[in-house]
């Protein structure tokens, strides 16, 4: 480094302590919490700071935690311990933790963990970069004042979208996810996303396409449209706009190619959107619809209001309009008074509907929530035995599902291409053996579902580009195709 630039940096430093400061970022959980720590990325790449590949570089460690469930707890907790280990023997100089975990016991986790610096809840990362001048400063911050409460009666305050317009992506560059509202207005007996994140706030339609130019812009291809209920956006907005508003503007802005639907609630999945969201150019046909169980009475006591028939119908017309659609769904086993009987709809429900993919979790009592004080919880092995069967059968359900893909074809987004190196690494199966790239159809998520292991010519198949793919050979969940013609880019 020359003089010149090191007296740069050292006045940089000395105007703004910030400035030049390393700083390594770990986010745990949920789509949702990425794009928070995207967003807080980018606020500090623009405050000055340097971002570090490891954590041992780094004078300033972030962990931006998940606090939804027990063991996402433990997991966040644990990180947290590995980061202050960093702090006191190695080069870091500040611990700071954001996120769920600390909206859930702000105090006991100060109380509990002296070594952090500072604790951000759920929405407020905007003011990381303030918080920090403050300590390296060495001058007290001004309490905290958020729009929400630990009681979850507030609204999701208005810095959760803070810095999402220049977020730096942690996804590949051609991909990435578009939050379209925080918090949630829900009252699921079993969540403490309302506790956590407040009352659904959604953004207004021009401000996610101004977003979504801005990725456009800067080569993303796809966008995975998630909200904790995308099904419910818009309610609490001027003129009260929806979801199918919503994907009819994004639709209008170049560049972007692909528009998947997460998290859709099934008591908000209107007739409307039933009819015309899969109608909507560049809107895949896929669908994230949550049925979380198929007992009336399991369902009321988990305080979602439908019927297991109203989303059998639904379920039945998206696969009658949409044929081709991919159906996610996840349940939950072992909710308070789920009996043999209940778990037995549930597990003819999911042979019935046959769904693409399929996510089984154990209930989790959460302080806080209305399920807490509920009797009747199954035993353990018995939710563990319950989830096995639904696992297994799931397992054959998917098998035969992918079987069917094989000979027909599709249109696949390359996500990376695999060098030697790479495929040493790669801990898949036979369908990942030998492949050059590895990429995704309209029918698999970033992340939460199989991709595509390809043959074809390494030299053409760039990150970003869509081609047309054979489909040779199926797994349960991966799947490998064989390239029949050179990539578009459109």
């Amino acid at each position: 480094m020359s003089h010149a630039a090191t007296t740069s940096s050292h006045d940089g430093r000395a105007s703004n302590p910030l400035v030049g400061l390393r700083f390594y970022i770990d986010s745990l959980g949920c789509a949702k919490n990425l794009v928070d720590s995207e967003a807080t990325l980018g606020i500090l790449l623009s405050a000055g700071l340097e971002r570090s590949a490891t954590p041992e570089q780094a004078e300033l460690l972030l962990v931006n935690t998940c606090g939804f469930l027990e063991a996402a707890r433990e997991e966040s907790v644990q990180r947290i311990l590995e980061l202050a280990q960093l702090k006191a023997y190695g080069r870091a100089r500040l611990l700071a933790v954001l996120g769920c975990l600390v909206s859930r016991a702000p105090e006991e986790l100060a109380e509990a963990i002296p070594e952090v610096d500072v604790w951000l809840p759920a929405g407020a990362h905007a003011e990381l970069d303030v918080r920090l001048r403050h300590i390296l400063a060495a001058r007290p911050a001004s309490p905290l004042q958020l729009a929400t409460d630990r009681s979850g009666s507030g609204r999701a305050p208005l810095g959760a979208f803070a810095g999402f317009g220049a977020r730096v992506l942690m996804t590949p560059s051609h991909t990435a996810y578009l939050k379209i509202s925080e918090g949630c207005s829900n009252t699921c007996s079993f969540c403490s996303i309302p506790l956590m994140r407040g009352t659904q706030r959604s953004r207004s339609i021009e401000s996610l396409v101004r977003e979504s130019e801005g990725l456009a812009a800067c080569g993303v291809r796809e966008l995975h449209l998630v909200a904790q209920d995308l099904t419910h956006y818009g309610f609490d907005l001027p003129g009260r706009p929806d979801l199918l508003d919503l994907v009819r503007a994004l639709a209008g802005v170049d560049g972007i190619e692909w528009l998947r639907l997460l998290y859709a609630h099934p008591s908000h999945f209107t007739p409307r959107m039933l009819q015309h969201l899969f109608e909507t150019p560049k809107v895949v046909p896929y669908l994230d619809i949550p049925v979380q169980h198929a007992s009336a009475r399991i369902l009321r006591a988990m305080r979602r209001p439908y019927t297991p028939a109203r989303v059998r119908a639904q379920l039945h017309a998206l696969r009658s309009r949409q044929p081709e659609i991919t159906l996610r769904t996840t349940v939950i086993v072992g909710f308070p008074g789920e009996t043999e009987v209940e778990f037995g709809k549930l597990l003819r429900f999911v042979e019935e509907m046959r769904f693409d993919r399929l996510g089984v979790f154990a209930y989790s009592r959460e302080p806080g929530t209305p399920a807490f004080d509920l009797r009747g919880r199954p035993r353990r092995h018995t939710v563990a035995r319950r989830m096995h069967e639904l696992v297994e059968l799931q397992l054959h359900l998917a098998g035969q599902r992918s079987a069917q893909r094989v000979g027909t074809r599709t249109r696949v987004l390359v996500d990376c291409r695999l060098d030697a190196a790479a495929m040493a690494a790669e801990a898949g199966g036979a369908c990942a053996r030998g492949a050059v790239a590895v990429g995704r159809s309209a029918a698999e998520a970033l992340d939460i579902d199989g991709a595509i292991y390809l043959d074809g010519d390494v030299g053409v198949l760039e990150p970003g580009t869509f081609v047309d793919v054979e489909i040779t050979r199926a797994d349960v969940y991966d799947l490998r195709g064989r390239l029949l013609r050179a990539p578009s880019n459109a």
